[in-house]
């Protein structure tokens, strides 16, 4: 994962995510052979993000750049959801609970409906 190299520095993360994010969209939609194809990321759980912001804003930054140069992507908003540290205290900050990840499925949906154009 590109947010696990800690030896670079936040800014310099955010420009080899951006190229590295941008090349592989970029190549899914080629080979699936739709320029169009939705691309959906999702933000950090928000504990995890409090522990490194600088990293996680300069990759959500990037992500955000390439759905804007790309067209048809969109980011899956985390906020309010919990990490399984906060649901079960193991220590887990990092990974959403179990019904977070249900919660933020339906983000990730209505995510890709709007860049379908679908009413509910």
């Amino acid at each position: 994962a590109y947010e696990e190299t800690e030896a670079i520095p936040a800014s310099k993360r955010g420009e080899i995510y951006y190229d590295d994010l941008m090349a592989t969209v970029t190549d899914i939609r080629s080979k699936a052979g739709d320029a169009t194809l939705p691309f959906i990321a999702g933000e950090y759980s928000p504990e995890w993000y409090l522990t490194i912001p600088k990293v996680c804003d300069a990759i959500l930054d990037a992500t955000q750049k390439v759905c804007d140069e790309l067209g048809n992507g969109k980011i899956a908003s985390s906020e309010g959801l919990t990490s399984n540290n906060q649901a079960v205290g193991n220590g887990d900050n990092c990974h959403f609970s179990r019904e977070a990840l249900r919660i933020f499925g339906e983000r990730y949906f209505e995510s890709f409906r709007e860049i379908k154009g679908i009413n509910k």
